[in-house]
């Protein structure tokens, strides 16, 4: 495949973002007319762009071309002359993402240009491409951090001695004669520096690049074994700090290589992490259920599983760095796998499926296009099935996902105190029975993201997300639909996950989420039912913000203990145990960690006498915002609540009589609550009937890993 071309014959490559050589953000390319960058940062702008003119098909043909990116109209059109009198013209299109067939212009920082020049005067420009796409990352890496590239280091002994003789070669030299600390001490504070920089091509990226003299570019290697397959061994490279494979070798040792026993068992495939430049490491997966030791190291690696049972059908495809991807042979041409990469070593289950629905494209990951980057919220641990579960919500979608199960917490996204974190807890017993997606219409004008609804074995509903919004998703309703995530009811979810790939790096939004589901023989005929107040309390009057509310309704019956969680003065959410096990919540509640800003406390047991009234205090006034900041509580009728309550403080009360006991609502958004009596019915959700506007992707698990 040639090069893009535009519509006038431009050959068209992608802005790469960053310096390929010291690996620092470039600045924004600048159109403005007389743009002038401040001094101590002109020399970020200064760029060389190295472009690969060939064919896909046909080895890499490199050009190089100065550009200013404080003049981004240079971009626009970039002129090579040939020495045969031929020329061409080029366009780096810097204001749109990257797309999966895009080509990169990888740009270098003209003094670190200058700096590997220098070191080497032999490097060819096909090198320095060549090493630029090699750790030209495979995935995205906004949201998935996989440590630090560069680490702080001091400048003794990083330039030669010819390369010294250079200005700034004796001013580097003479800044290393100074003791580590400083030395430490100005790399630390000068992260983004130009002194920083050239330490990162010189200690670094040089060694890198030097790999690459004699490129051969990406290709396959067939890892073959004339005889019993007894070890499997690999030697590792570290590039910008982080560890990957760099060759694998069936009954060879070499200096400094690791190695696995292979063992005369029935393989089923090959478990991997990868990490943003290649192959971090790997282990075979045996049909016995057990695995081999990691070769490599897999540590803040994503994980996936590729199916194969002959070893000795062991392929990997590598550059001159490293290795990037491994898979089994299965004739010609291979037969492209589909999978997900999740962020936690995870066995499953053969027969087990994952099923995601995309409500956007998702990013491309270089060597593995079919596949998915995922985080993944398992529902079983060591200690069995999960206790409780939490959505933390913005305005108009998930940001994040909690489990908790005793006394251990995971959670995957962004689950923060900025967020509203919407709970259930689960009973013993009680297992997540399906997963729904409230899903906008996509001919619809709504900026709401997908919401979340569990239904229990126990008949329980929970809706995670914004409830009192125009058009909820309830029956009749067009504006939103539900979609069952489920297969079909014979399966049961033991997991979910999300995109990471896909997620909104401003909004921490979650767009495509999916599930994993496992068979089961007996089937419940049961159906969700959704909250719908008998009154419309959305509106845009003063005082009435009721628009994008989060709905929580729970029983004051048989109260055994109540909690509540505090913010500062005000109290966000309530927790009510009952005698029976179970717990309802009011408010936002969540398995919060060390470091989140709330307090749980008891305010109530049932040894300290019969609850008979509560009474929610609201700070603010009649007519504006209300936030919760005081609960009052009668036992065995004392004290009475209107003697406890400042006459000027809005409360509403509640009688709670064994043969009567209230059913209480709490709504809230992030600048009002409202506490009332539960007034409203539970209806059938509006089911989407058809989701070819958004696209369900399965992936069947036919390996154990």
């Amino acid at each position: 495949m040639s090069v893009p071309r535009d519509p006038t014959g431009k050959l068209l490559f992608a802005f790469g973002g960053y310096c390929a050589l010291c690996r620092e953000t470039l600045p924004e390319p600048n159109s403005e007319i007389g743009f002038v960058p401040p001094l101590s940062d002109a020399w970020q702008y200064k760029v060389i762009g190295l472009y690969n003119i060939a064919s896909t098909d046909k080895p890499s043909r490199i050009v190089a071309a100065f550009g200013d990116l404080a003049n981004a109209v240079c971009f626009e059109e970039i002129a090579v002359d040939f020495a045969s009198g031929q020329f061409l013209v080029l366009k780096v299109e810097i204001t749109h993402q990257i797309r999966n067939k895009d080509r990169i212009a990888h740009l270098v920082h003209l003094p670190c240009w200058k700096l590997i020049k220098a070191l080497d005067s032999d490097l060819s420009l096909r090198s320095i491409y060549e090493f630029a796409e090699s750790t030209y990352s495979l995935f995205k890496t906004s949201h998935v951090p996989e440590g630090q590239d560069i680490t702080a280091t001091g400048f003794t002994g990083f330039i030669d001695e010819n390369a010294s003789q250079s200005n700034l070669g004796k001013f580097l030299n003479r800044i290393s004669r100074l003791p580590l600390e400083l030395q430490l001490a100005i790399s630390e504070a000068c992260p983004s520096n130009l002194i920083s920089s050239l330490v990162t091509v010189a200690r670094t990226s040089f060694t890198l690049v030097s790999a690459f003299k004699c490129s051969q570019s990406q290709r396959h290697i067939e890892l073959i074994c004339h005889s019993d397959v007894k070890t499997l061994s690999a030697t590792t490279v570290s590039i910008f700090g982080n560890k990957y494979i760099s060759s694998l070798r069936f009954n060879e040792l070499s200096e400094g290589s690791e190695k696995v026993q292979v063992k005369e068992s029935e393989v089923t495939g090959i478990k991997f992490a990868i990490g943003r430049y290649g192959l971090k490491a790997l282990r075979i997966c045996y049909a016995s259920n057990e695995s081999s030791d990691w070769l490599g190291d897999p540590r803040a690696g994503w994980i996936g599983v590729m199916r194969g049972t002959d070893i000795t059908s062991l392929r990997i495809l590598r550059d001159d760095l490293k290795c990037i991807r491994v898979d089994f042979m299965h004739g010609s041409p291979m037969r492209e796998q589909r999978g997900l990469l999740l962020d936690k070593d995870i066995s499953f289950r053969f027969g087990d499926h994952h099923r995601i629905l995309d409500t956007r494209d998702s990013s491309r990951i270089k060597s593995f296009p079919k596949w998915r980057m995922c985080r993944y919220l398992p529902f079983f641990d060591e200690t069995g099935y999960i206790s409780s579960l939490t959505m933390y919500c913005s305005g108009h979608s998930i940001t994040g996902m909690a489990a908790g199960s005793g006394l251990s917490l995971r959670s995957i996204g962004e689950c923060s105190d900025k967020r509203h974190p919407v709970h259930i807890y689960l009973q013993p017993g009680e297992r997540i029975e399906s997963i729904w997606l409230r899903m906008p219409n996509p001919h619809s004008d709504t900026w709401h993201r997908p919401n979340i609804m569990v239904l229990t074995n126990l008949n329980r509903t929970q809706i995670f997300g914004p409830t009192l919004i125009p058009g909820s998703g309830f029956y009749g309703d067009e504006r939103y639909q539900w979609t069952l995530l489920n297969k079909s009811p014979g399966y049961r979810p033991t997991g979910i996950f999300f995109d990471a790939l896909r997620r909104d790096s401003a909004s921490q939004r979650i767009d495509n989420i999916g599930i994993t589901q496992r068979a089961r023989l007996e089937v419940q005929g049961i159906y969700p039912m959704v909250p719908k107040l008998t009154l419309e309390l959305y509106t845009d009057a003063p005082g009435k913000s009721f628009v994008n509310c989060y709905l929580t309704v729970a029983s004051f019956a048989h109260v055994k203990e109540l909690r509540v969680s505090r913010i500062g003065s005000q109290i966000s959410g309530m927790a009510i145990h009952h005698h029976d096990g179970s717990i309802d919540v009011l408010g936002k509640w969540g398995r919060l960690s060390l470091d989140f800003p709330s307090k749980i406390e008891q305010i109530y047991h049932y040894k300290d006498g019969t609850l008979t009234s509560i009474a929610f205090g609201f700070s603010g006034g009649e007519n504006g915002p209300k936030l919760v900041d005081a609960i009052f509580l009668a036992i065995d009728h004392k004290p009475r609540i209107k003697d406890v309550v400042p006459q000027s403080k809005i409360v509403v009360e509640f009688q709670v009589a064994e043969a009567d006991p209230p059913t209480v609502m709490w709504l809230f958004n992030l600048a009002h609550d409202h506490v009332d009596l539960w007034n409203g019915e539970y209806l059938p959700p509006n089911i989407y009937k058809s989701t070819h506007e958004y696209r369900i992707t399965e992936f069947e698990i036919k390996a154990v890993g």
